[in-house]
């Protein structure tokens, strides 16, 4: 018997509105607060180069499919990784703590080591990397965590752009709030528009025409030196 014509449209329409609420999990409540954490915790280093975040849905939407894995493992640089066992609490409040404890790792960094310093510092300094000027983040209530917590769990993914943690690299230059922004208006101590930087900072590009392709075989981490140098473009760098 064939299904009736009015029957196939709501059984698309359920599975549309299935598929979109596997997609976001965030209502842009939290979204908002988690974009103003970040801002606010970057508006405190006495940068003179800090711009202020922006939220990014590519980087949610890939944030939001890594998060749905359930495995607690970072899948490449430029991302910041969190769970949480009170599934019980708000979900505002498990953000808040999520990114206290990455910014408390200040505690253990000290200004201009390479990149994460010793003491592993890395969710820290990818927050106030002043050369990433873009955030989207996911959550998931995971059933088990793989490789942290086999019960119900709460998992925060979030991704940046451009990613931060470069080897040799100071995370921000100190200094006036703002007077390293080119063309940019000061907004609570972080700059809007405009660019980030020396004028000599601001231009991308790459210095050799293998650099796409040194890229490719990661030679961006294997060869930091060299490539964050000549091949900032291709590196993502600036």
């Amino acid at each position: 018997m064939q299904p009736s014509i009015d029957v196939m449209p709501v059984y698309v329409i359920v599975v549309m509105s299935l598929m979109l609420r596997s997609v976001t999990s965030l209502d842009q409540t939290l979204k908002d607060h988690i974009l103003k954490v970040h801002n606010d915790y970057r508006a405190k280093q006495g940068a003179s180069n800090m711009p202020k975040l922006e939220w990014d849905s590519t980087l949610e939407s890939g944030a939001q499919e890594w998060a749905d894995k359930c495995v607690f493992k970072h899948k490449g640089m430029g991302e910041n990784l969190a769970w949480n066992s009170a599934v019980t609490d708000p979900e505002e409040k498990l953000i808040d703590t999520a990114m206290e404890n990455f910014y408390n790792e200040y505690k253990r960094y000290s200004y201009g080591t390479t990149a994460c310093g010793n003491y592993n510092a890395c969710h820290y300094t990818q927050i106030v990397w002043a050369k990433t000027t873009k955030v989207g983040c996911a959550t998931k209530m995971c059933d088990g965590l793989a490789n942290a917590y086999n019960k119900k769990t709460w998992f925060l993914v979030c991704r940046f752009d451009p990613v931060g943690n470069w080897g040799g690299k100071k995370p921000y230059e100190k200094g006036t709030a703002c007077s390293a922004c080119q063309g940019a208006t000061c907004e609570g101590g972080l700059c809007v528009g405009g660019t980030v930087g020396s004028a000599a900072d601001a231009v991308c590009e790459d210095k050799n025409e293998n650099c796409a392709d040194w890229a490719d075989f990661d030679q961006c981490d294997i060869n930091p030196g060299y490539m964050h140098t000549y091949c900032k473009k291709s590196c993502n760098t600036c």
